[in-house]
């Protein structure tokens, strides 16, 4: 199963909750979800529209329903605008600068951009065990007593 670019769409707390819920009923024992989203590492964000929330949310959701968390990967670096940097910290000042330099380059040549920046966040993300920015959680459905 797949979520990909949804649950930060689901911005009501109890309708997130319920949403995983019935994900977790829906997947058999030894079924894989895929989760793309952004997983906080810090305080949750809701902007109306969409709600990034932290990974610890996910991981408590996600366990209720009977999953567990198998891996998780960074996706991108600087391809899309970092949201999950320590705010005011050093790094989020440069990598805000940078991404602001970028930003001119992928408005005036995006296909020469975007595999200029693929090539950047392969090597950035080698290795990496998180990422600044969009990430995929891979959850596999547990076996319970009564199954």
């Amino acid at each position: 199963m797949t979520a990909f670019d949804v649950l930060y769409h689901v911005v009501d707390e109890t309708k997130f909750s319920r949403a995983i819920t019935n994900i977790g009923r829906l997947c058999r024992p030894g079924g894989f979800l895929l989760i793309h989203d952004v997983f906080l590492s810090s305080a949750e964000e809701n902007h109306g529209y969409i709600r990034w929330r932290a990974l610890s949310t996910y991981m408590r959701e996600l366990r209720r329903a009977g999953f567990e968390i198998r891996q998780r990967l960074p996706i991108f670096y600087f391809m899309i605008q970092a949201i999950d940097l320590h705010r005011g910290g050093l790094m989020s000042n440069v990598h805000q600068r940078v991404w602001d330099l970028l930003r001119r380059v992928i408005d005036r040549t995006p296909d020469r951009a975007g595999r200029m920046l693929y090539t950047l966040d392969a090597l950035l993300l080698y290795g990496s065990r998180d990422g600044p920015s969009m990430e995929l959680l891979v959850c596999e459905k547990q076996q319970t007593n009564n199954q």
